[in-house]
């Protein structure tokens, strides 16, 4: 189990996540002006960041840090952010929306469940969209589901929220079960998770999702950095500035040396697809556009970060 320092850690990447997903979404929401799901979204975090605390509730650490992202919104100065970072950010919504809607478009929607572990601050399965979906199994450390339930109107009732940590293997995967349905297909969420979680934490929920989902209806849906070859000097970067200074450890960095030797961690590789972030970009119509409106017009570092960063499928 992780201890109170580590969670704050992590919760903190999640928190300047959620600003640069704040950020993206309005940019989003200029570049595609038609676009009420983003719309709707961004109206979804505006009222997380800023919601109302009972006087006599105990404010957690948590909930102060994301005042601090909402005072900074509501102030007149606008926040910087690096243009690479967003538009980062920016495909990484816009990749797993996609591939969401794939695999809805492909199955009756009360034929899926999606379990999204390690959720943090992710609030589309709020969206009317989802709504027809079987279930909705939301995993995080308890502080941050117990806001998102609160900050919601009214909460989508197919969304069950399950307050765990989920380095205690254990008590998770028990709580798992007794929640997924084996006959519906399975949508494992994971963005930014798998690159904090041990070798072997991480292996044994591979297994434990192939051992109770028929491999016909498992769908892994994974965003997470990579190493791209044995000797890999912008990884170990990634992996030293953590440790420095949010003093968290990516262990799939370190671990798995290069892309194809990262994917077979899952066990079924022969039925997983993948490209890298770069790959995804390029391959999009609207790139130059993507790229203008982050004001980006040199390619060589965005190229170098995009291409640590994957998405995988199944």
């Amino acid at each position: 189990m992780v201890n109170t320092f580590e969670q704050s850690n992590l919760q903190n990447t999640d928190i300047i996540s959620l600003q640069s997903r704040i950020i993206s979404l309005k940019k989003l929401i200029t570049l595609i002006e038609d676009n009420c799901e983003y719309k709707d979204l961004l109206r979804l975090y505006e009222k997380y960041i800023s919601f109302n605390y009972n006087n006599s509730r105990l404010i957690s650490a948590f909930d102060k840090k994301l005042k601090k992202v909402n005072r900074s919104f509501s102030s007149r100065l606008s926040i910087q952010e690096s243009p690479i970072i967003t538009i980062g950010t920016m495909l990484r919504i816009l990749c797993v929306d996609e591939y969401l809607d794939k695999i809805m478009n492909k199955h009756e929607h009360k034929d899926i469940q999606i379990v999204s572990l390690g959720s943090g601050s992710d609030l589309r399965f709020q969206l009317q969209k989802y709504k027809d979906i079987h279930q909705i199994l939301e995993v995080d450390f308890k502080d941050a589901l117990s806001l998102k339930e609160k900050s919601v109107n009214n909460p989508a009732s197919n969304v069950k929220f399950i307050d765990m940590d989920l380095s205690n293997i254990s008590d998770c995967q028990n709580a798992l079960k007794e929640h997924i349905d084996p006959t519906k297909h399975t949508v494992i969420l994971m963005e930014c998770l798998l690159c904090y979680l041990t070798i072997p934490e991480s292996t044994e929920y591979f297994e434990f999702f192939k051992n109770i989902l028929p491999l016909e209806r498992l769908h892994y849906l994974v965003y997470d950095p990579v190493t791209i070859s044995e000797t890999d000097p912008f990884s170990d970067v990634m992996f030293d500035n953590l440790k420095k200074h949010n003093y968290l450890n990516m262990f799939s960095l370190k671990e798995y040396k290069g892309i194809d030797h990262y994917v077979k961690r899952f066990g079924i590789e022969d039925r997983l697809l993948y490209k890298t972030l770069w790959d995804y970009l390029k391959n999009r119509q609207d790139m130059k556009d993507l790229c203008k409106i982050c004001q980006i017009d040199e390619f060589e570092e965005l190229e170098i970060l995009l291409s640590h960063y994957i998405i995988a499928y199944s």
